[in-house]
């Protein structure tokens, strides 16, 4: 599932328009949109019931729980928030030190997107019951 930049030329103008800073503005903020689900999941495997057996999860608990940047369904997107619009709104003329700093507040609202962790627990039961629990299942 990887991530492409999305942005054509199309996408500031046709050819011989001319290229507005909320043109732009607008663009990049579409396009920086469709990266939050890039973002933190935390994974929880629990494992339910008493344990006490030898299988591969013996032990009732937590057995795993980390956390780290993942690539998630679309659906886990998230919206922007306000980023400053200073230097690329409409009537502007941009120049490269507006369009520097205005893609650095979207660096930071991505970055702060990213940084909103999803949490994923999944519970199973205590063992791997069909080889260990219920032997005679597995050796059918």
């Amino acid at each position: 599932m990887a991530v492409t930049i999305g942005i054509t030329g199309v996408d500031v103008g046709e050819t011989g328009d001319t290229v507005t800073a909320s043109t732009i503005r607008s663009t990049l903020e579409t396009e920086t949109a469709l990266y939050t689900n890039v973002r933190k999941q935390r994974a929880i495997l629990n494992v339910t019931g008493g344990g006490g057996n030898t299988g591969s999860r013996p032990t009732a608990g937590v057995i795993f729980d980390q956390t780290e940047v993942a690539q998630l369904r679309t659906s886990a997107r998230q919206t922007l928030g306000s980023i400053s619009a200073t230097g690329v709104s409409t009537g502007d003329t941009i120049d490269d030190a507006n369009l520097e700093t205005y893609f650095g507040r979207l660096a930071t609202e991505y970055t702060s997107k990213r940084n909103n962790t999803v949490t994923d627990q999944v519970d199973v039961c205590h063992a791997s019951c069909h080889s260990s629990c219920h032997g005679s299942r597995g050796r059918r």
